[in-house]
């Protein structure tokens, strides 16, 4: 007899339970206990570093046909070069490029009475940032040309 007490008691608390299971639980009144609840929170951090490729930008061309200082130009990038090409009257043609960086009388970089070259040449300065201009001298030449690039 005490045998099936029991098990009609567990019955009984399995039905309970059951038909409970989908009702919102309901928080009793007043009991005089506490319930305190703490939760976890972990934040995941990813940076991204986005790889910057460096390329040689256009900055600016000068075109003369005669001797002359440039305007000047900026430079952003850590080295920046020049391209160059003449166009000779004659077999006595020459061509001084002087590069200053604006307020210093001394030159960064001399070329001394180079001949027109036959296509161009490329001259590299390894000191960027700053503003220049070129002071050209030229004889037997009919017309120059200067392209300015910045490594940026």
């Amino acid at each position: 007899m005490k045998k099936i007490a029991i098990a009609l008691l567990l019955v009984g608390i399995i039905l309970v339970s059951g038909c409970t299971a989908d009702k919102e639980y309901q928080q009793p009144e007043n009991t005089g206990i506490t319930t305190t609840t703490t939760r976890t929170t972990t934040t995941r951090t990813t940076t991204t570093t986005a790889k910057v490729v460096k390329s040689w930008q256009y900055i600016t061309t000068f075109e003369s046909s005669n001797s002359k200082k440039t305007d000047t130009f900026e430079i952003k990038g850590e080295k920046w070069r020049f391209v160059w090409s003449c166009d000779k009257a004659n077999d006595m043609d020459g061509m001084n490029i002087a590069v200053y960086e604006e307020g210093n009388d001394a030159y960064k970089e001399f070329l001394f009475m180079q001949k027109c070259p036959e296509d161009e040449e490329t001259t590299y300065i390894y000191e960027g940032q700053g503003t220049y201009y070129f002071d050209v001298v030229i004889a037997n030449v009919n017309s120059w040309k200067i392209t300015v690039e910045s490594f940026d």
